[in-house]
Parts: C-alpha cells; structure tokens; sequence
C-alpha cells in the first residue's frame, strides 16, 4: 500500500480528524483529491493580522503567546485585544469629542449655545460657535476613518500602505508645530503601528 504524505489543504478537504501532515494510505484521499486539486501543498500563509497577533506588542507576549496557544479560550480573547491602527484612530476621535464637549471650555461654552439656540442655522456668523462644530466634528470623521482602516486590514487581510502612516505623521506634525499644546501628539501610536507592520 502506498504511503503519501497530506498537507494542510487536503487534510481539511478530506475532512479527517487526523493530525495534519500525518502518512494515510492513498487510497483514503483519491476520492478528493480530483475534486480539490492543488499543485503545491504547504502551509497556508498568515493574514497580516494573524502575524501581528502572534508576534504580541511586548516583550513579554512572545512567552505569554508560547503559553496561551494551548488554551482556545485564551486564543480569541488575546486575538480580540490585539490593537489595529483604525481602532487607534476611533480611539482617539472618540477622546477627541469627549474633551470639546467637557474639558475644553473654549468649545463646550459655544456647543451648549448651539442646542440653546435650538441647533438649526445657529451658527451663522458665530466664528466661536463654528470653531466649536468643526471641532466635534473633526472628532467624528476621525472615528469613521478609523472603520474604515479597519475594514480594509479585514476585507484586504493585508496591512495598510506605508504610505498612510508617513501621511498622518507629516499631517499631524505640522498641527502639533501650530499648537505644541495639543493632542496631536496621540497620532504617534497609530502612524507608529502602520509604519512597524510594513
């Protein structure tokens, strides 16, 4: 009887509870083994996100990862917690938001004027009142950009372009040039995350 020898895409097509890369018989595996041709078996290559989870943000994760992979459990609670550059983003328009409209009384004075006022066409030539909704409104483009950072890192499997981090470094060094007392320094973390995984 000859032996062969399975790789992972034909041990998951065959449906077989054995461990993979295992010698069965070749009889076991002709059946699918038209139906699922493969001209090189290997193991499938790591997603960009699954490689960033498993190399851990510390130091200290390679040895935690080393032990957590023998829990499952374990497993998707580390893989849930692994930061993305778009939740980075989300995070900080969401801080972004919540300090103009409680910490900032320069924009939370103007704010509450707006819905005083009964919010519709309150701002007209109100230059505060303006700088206020621009500044919440910032806030909330930046929480749908970081969505959508996330969703092409999901969709794509791959890490965002270089490109976009260089960017956001570039754009948010010239704010921080204007107004060192600010918080465009939090920009650091996500261009940093982009940059490192490419």
């Amino acid at each position: 009887m000859q032996m062969v020898q399975v790789g992972w895409w034909q041990w998951w097509c065959s449906g077989n509870r054995m461990a993979p890369n295992c010698k069965i018989a070749s009889h076991q595996i002709a059946e699918f083994a038209c139906r699922y041709p493969v001209a090189k078996t290997e193991t499938p290559r790591r997603t960009h996100l699954e490689t960033r989870r498993s190399r851990g943000s510390f130091r200290g994760d390679r040895f935690l990862n080393h032990r957590l992979e023998q829990c499952p459990l374990c497993q998707q609670l580390t893989n849930r917690m692994a930061m993305q550059p778009g939740t980075a983003v989300m995070v900080i328009g969401v801080l972004h938001c919540f300090m103009g409209a409680f910490a900032i009384p320069q924009v939370a004075r103007p704010l509450k004027a707006i819905f005083r006022a009964g919010f519709f066409n309150t701002v007209r030539k109100h230059a505060d009142r303006g700088a206020a909704a621009w500044f919440q409104l910032a806030g909330l483009a930046w929480v749908v950009i970081g969505r959508l950072m996330n969703l092409y890192e999901r969709d794509t499997g791959s890490a965002l372009p270089a490109e976009v981090g260089w960017a956001l470094l570039a754009l948010h060094a010239v704010g921080a040039a204007m107004m060192p007392i600010s918080g465009f320094y939090l920009f650091l973390w996500p261009c940093f995350l982009i940059i490192r995984a490419n």
